[in-house]
């Protein structure tokens, strides 16, 4: 029994030979070698970062983690109006924790998200911008530490504000009438004069009351975040 089924191996091998020679015409070193694939490929929305110039950077971040930009193409926008109106393309954070956090008085965090989720702004942290030397293009490659929004300006919502909210936050008024202004935009700013709400809205009188309204609002690219495994809802 034990010499049958080693025979059987044996033919089996001599199979496995035969039709490997009859494949590579009796040289095994014209049989085709494997290949390195990637487990994944960047989504197309990932590729088009190539193309982008205007990157807008958190001001807490230290200078020295951030790399020297040698392209003369690449303009890179701090300080506190950093993603008004059209700045940036791209929206570079220290962490993932600053796209679910926001402190009851941060205006100007609450300026970043209201355009990055309006709008659709695409957001790296800082230790993967780091890794690519700064270069748009080299965003492809890496695994994680990017996460894409789909504009939500393109859903329907009415932002009815608080007079005195109105009157004191201009800068948070003006980055939620300028996502208004986008020419695919649903969105509608109104201050209460009151006047009914809409059914789909909300009245906004504090920074923590339109935080909480912007970020439910929030909608990701299935295939643009990666490595973002925070529990937005």
């Amino acid at each position: 029994m034990a010499k049958r089924l080693r025979f059987q191996k044996f033919a089996q091998h001599s199979l496995r030979k035969k039709h490997l020679a009859a494949l590579t015409g009796g040289a095994p070193s014209k049989f085709p070698k494997w290949k390195n694939i990637p487990a994944w490929k960047a989504p197309d929305v990932v590729e088009s970062f190539a193309w982008m110039h205007r990157i807008a950077v958190d001001d807490g971040i230290p200078a020295t983690d951030l790399p020297d930009i040698g392209s003369s193409r690449i303009t890179v926008f701090r300080g506190p109006r950093r993603m008004h109106k059209n700045n940036a393309q791209l929206m570079v954070f220290r962490s993932m924790a600053q796209l679910h956090t926001c402190g009851p008085l941060d205006r100007q965090h609450l300026c970043d998200l209201i355009y990055i989720i309006g709008l659709g702004v695409p957001v790296v942290v800082a230790s993967t911008w780091r890794m690519t030397g700064g270069n748009p293009a080299k965003l492809a490659e890496r695994a994680s530490g990017i996460v894409i929004h789909l504009p939500a300006l393109e859903d329907q919502f009415t932002f009815m504000l608080e007079r005195n909210f109105a009157t004191s936050e201009t800068e948070l008024v003006v980055a939620l009438g300028h996502c208004a202004q986008q020419p695919k935009s649903k969105w509608r700013v109104y201050v209460d004069r009151g006047r009914p709400l809409a059914a789909k809205g909300a009245k906004v009188s504090s920074i923590a009351q339109l935080t909480a309204v912007v970020m439910k609002l929030r909608k990701l690219h299935r295939g643009g975040c990666r490595g973002y495994m925070a529990n937005l809802q």
